[in-house]
């Protein structure tokens, strides 16, 4: 019941909250009155709206909902600091379960609070889905499931993410807003006009921003190209960590293999001209709880051996891939849950701070690549059904000639036969006798005293007898004898 409401009114939602954005109005009323509105329209127990504020140093509440049976925050702002574990994990952009969120990063922020309030209980219905505005972690969204509902719905996670793209937009406006109205104070200010060259600093680093967006758009385009361009499977693979470690610019990009009871195993790899054996080539496996990092969700690990590195990893994976001289890690599963693997990426130089348009290129590649691998499977099907109808019909030939030529011998053998059994064509009864007893090898003289006939007739008869069965010679009369078992 609560999955349908949420597909049928998930559009009308959208719709009424660009309605809401649209008008104009005081911002930290519209930002609440979304709340509610999420809130009522996805069948929600609590719907809270975190922005940060203070230069990014404090985090507030800019709208809730809550429904009758529970109570609202009273706290309206926290601490929160870019440098907190929260924060860094925030930032990677993708929905959290609260029950998720390991405890060493929550370090009694906002959502420690939100989680006592709450209470332990109903941590694994409570969805955390961080806003985004240029590259920028803006704040959250936090939606709590209600009491009937075990955990989060996927439909929530999906919802929540395109609510989030839509406060996010909506925030931005109302910060132009605010923008353009200092500038025309500004401009209308005597001597406090923009320095001609802060306008054309400004206009530039629109110009740079735009460019660079084209840029990766073009890039991801002539990616997805080459990996529809072939129906091969390892040629599919290959051409994806080729062209992301190329475009990347990393050490190693790898192909790991995830499905089956065995290890993971790495099938395809793309390795920089200049960098050293990793140890992790096509026969050898990669750290298998490196696997849990990615299988699920894209996740991009700055640094591997700082204090924000992944708690999914072990203590030996760790060491493991420092020694290989690895830094920096992004991986993302192909398909639903890693159906047809991971690309994981590998950086060795240093550590490195992933930007949205590489998370988001990698994601687009990989989504791409699961497209294109779907297409080769069907297409090895085909491949295999045309095969086998193929051996089935030379089968089916060889089968109905050698029945034809079956049933030819048959019929030349019954025409025989009925050709030995017929009687000799317009022979009289004298010179069947005479027939008879040339094919028994007795000459005319013999014939003549055994008939009481003379010599010339006997021969007058053997000539008929050639004539009228087209012989031409006294042995073919003896043959056509034998074979009409006429002795």
């Amino acid at each position: 019941m609560i999955e349908n409401q949420i597909s049928s009114d998930l559009l009308r939602l959208i719709q009424e909250l660009a309605h809401l954005f649209g008008k104009s109005g005081e911002h930290d009323n519209q930002l609440s009155l979304a709340c509610e509105k999420i809130g009522e329209h996805l069948s929600l127990s609590r719907c809270l709206l975190f922005v940060l504020s203070d230069n990014n140093q404090a985090i507030e509440v800019a709208g809730q909902y809550a429904d009758n049976e529970l109570p609202k925050l009273t706290t309206h702002k926290y601490a929160f600091s870019q440098s907190t574990r929260l924060y860094q994990l925030l930032s990677q952009g993708k929905p959290l379960v609260l029950s998720e969120i390991p405890e060493n990063h929550l370090e009694a922020s906002y959502l420690d609070h939100l989680l006592a309030h709450i209470g332990p209980s109903e941590s694994e219905k409570v969805i955390v889905v961080p806003l985004y505005l240029q590259d920028k972690l803006i704040g959250t969204l936090c939606m709590q499931e209600p009491v009937s509902q075990r955990g989060v719905r996927a439909e929530l996670r999906q919802a929540g993410e395109s609510l989030a793209q839509i406060i996010a937009l909506a925030i931005a406006r109302d910060q132009a807003r605010t923008t353009l109205k200092a500038d025309q104070q500004i401009q209308n200010t005597p001597n406090k006009l923009l320095a001609p060259e802060q306008q054309l600093a400004k206009h530039e680093q629109m110009v740079s921003s735009l460019s660079r967006q084209l840029a990766w758009e073009r890039t991801a385009r002539q990616i997805i190209c080459r990996l529809h361009a072939t129906v091969d499977k390892d040629a599919v693979l290959q051409a994806a960590v080729d062209c992301l470690g190329q475009v990347l610019s990393v050490s190693h990009c790898l192909i790991v293999r995830t499905e089956g009871s065995i290890s993971p195993l790495v099938t395809h790899e793309y390795a920089e001209g200049d960098s050293s054996p990793l140890g992790l080539g096509r026969t050898s496996q990669f750290p298998t709880s490196a696997i849990s990092c990615f299988k699920h969700k894209t996740m991009a690990i700055g640094e591997l051996t700082g204090q924000m590195k992944p708690i999914e990893l072990s203590r030996e994976d760790l060491e493991h891939l420092s020694e290989s001289g690895i830094h920096s890690m992004l991986g993302t599963p192909i398909g639903e849950d890693g159906a047809h693997g991971l690309i994981i990426v590998l950086f060795s130089n240093r550590a490195r701070k992933w930007s949205n348009l590489e998370i988001e290129l990698l994601e687009t590649v990989a989504n791409q690549c699961a497209v294109a691998l779907k297409h080769a499977e069907t297409y090895a099907q085909l491949k295999d059904q045309l095969f086998k109808m193929d051996v089935i019909g030379n089968l089916t030939q060889q089968l109905t000639n050698a029945l034809e030529l079956a049933a030819h011998s048959n019929k030349g053998t019954g025409e025989l036969e009925a050709k030995r059994h017929d009687p000799p064509a317009q022979l009289s009864q004298r010179e069947m006798e005479v027939l008879k007893l040339i094919a028994q090898g007795l000459a005319n003289r013999e014939i003549a005293q055994r008939l009481f006939l003379t010599e010339s007739t006997v021969e007058l008869h053997a000539s008929r007898i050639r004539k009228k069965l087209k012989l031409k010679s006294r042995t073919a009369l003896v043959k056509y004898a034998y074979d009409y078992h006429l002795v």
